[in-house]
């Protein structure tokens, strides 16, 4: 956490060195033993450590309620630790005698039940506090050290920022202020009072309209059958045809309950081989009806030759 000179109400802060502020009023800033057990008397928190804070809560369900629950000394450092009532530690604030100009401010963020937290703390003079404070572990217990109920703001529960992430990881800007939500192309909104939510849905009547360049992306997509919108057809088989559809894998099929065949793969074949048969018979009888005219030509001529030389 970085550090920075506050030249603002620089007596106030003066004086809040040299009283208990902002830590409530009364109380005795005495630290536990390893046992947990409170030390009575000896060395109790230097007022000139803590002289302004401010945390803002979100929500009126968090309780307001804040003390120092431990504090760390090594060596010319310091981290303070601060709980909520469950004892949870909810912030913390770290500084260095080198890094620090008296009354400088330091920024705290919430984590856990508070990390909508954020918060303001202002540390005096360094330099008198290590002087007084041994280095090592402190604990407190919230009767010692709880902070002045002003010091912790709740503030109405709302967005901080708003920040659109698409599926290719590419962010916009953190937006802030007053926030438009435009629907864009099929896409409409609707509020729904009962449980005060902002319903995004698709817009029945925009005709998908596209206007990126979406490459091919739709190329495949079926828009139309015969001039006629996908939405508004049906395919009815009618007479012998069946029509079935898998939603699954987008298949349409269509079959021909009427026009089955009769002859299944067996007969089909039986059937082959017999017209290869009667081929081969009628090649066979083509020979012989060939060799028949032959000799009958060859007798014709051997008996007309015979009688021209009887004569």
């Amino acid at each position: 956490m970085s550090a920075s000179a506050n030249p603002i109400a620089t007596g106030w802060l003066n004086e809040n060195a040299l009283r208990e502020y902002p830590f409530h009023e009364g109380v005795g800033l005495r630290p536990n033993d390893s046992a947990g057990v409170l030390v009575e008397n000896g060395w109790t928190l230097p007022n000139c450590l803590v002289v302004d804070m401010a945390v803002s809560v979100l929500g009126s369900d968090v309780d307001p309620f804040l003390y120092l629950g431990s504090m760390s000394v090594v060596g010319g450092s310091v981290t303070l630790a601060f709980c909520n009532r469950d004892g949870e530690r909810v912030m913390s604030v770290y500084a260095t005698a080198s890094g620090h100009a008296k009354n400088s401010s330091y920024q705290m963020s919430g984590v856990g039940s508070w990390s909508g937290a954020r918060g303001v703390i202002c540390l005096g003079d360094l330099d008198e506090f290590f002087g007084l404070t041994p280095d090592g572990m402190y604990s407190f217990s919230p009767e010692e050290t709880e902070l002045e109920p002003t010091c912790i703001r709740p503030s109405p529960v709302g967005v901080r920022a708003l920040e659109a992430v698409d599926s290719t990881g590419y962010a916009t800007f953190r937006l802030t202020g007053d926030v438009k939500l435009v629907a864009g192309d099929n896409i409409m909104f609707d509020y729904r009072s009962a449980d005060n939510a902002l319903v995004v849905s698709a817009n029945p009547n925009s005709g998908y309209r596209e206007k990126c360049d979406c490459g091919d992306t739709y190329s495949t997509v079926v828009r139309s059958i015969n001039g006629i919108a996908v939405n508004d057809v049906w395919i009815d088989g009618g007479g012998c045809l069946n029509i079935e559809s898998d939603e699954g894998t987008g298949v349409i099929r269509m079959s021909d309950e009427c026009a089955k065949p009769c002859c299944g793969c067996a007969e089909t074949a039986f059937i082959n081989q017999t017209i290869n048969d009667l081929q081969t018979s009628v090649t066979n009888l083509s020979g012989n009806l060939a060799s028949l005219g032959d000799r009958l030509t060859s007798f014709i001529t051997s008996y007309v030759l015979g009688r021209k030389t009887v004569q």
